[in-house]
């Protein structure tokens, strides 16, 4: 199990730029795509490259409830 994270400051707090496309079934937006370019980390408080780190095990369990 893998976690995105800011490069610069390690924050989980990120988001990323992505395409949602409107699904008339469940009438709600559905993630359609995402981008490797154009990340945002609340932290920072700017632009930011993700980096996607492994859970050590023990934490995992916090992940899976």
């Amino acid at each position: 199990m893998k976690i995105a994270v800011c490069s610069t400051c390690g924050s989980d707090e990120v988001l990323a730029d992505a395409y949602a496309a409107w699904a008339v079934t469940s009438q709600s937006w559905e993630l359609a795509q995402t981008f490797d370019k154009g990340a945002y980390c609340a932290r920072c408080d700017g632009q930011t490259k993700l980096v996607f780190m492994a859970i050590p095990p023990a934490q995992q369990a916090l992940f899976e409830q």
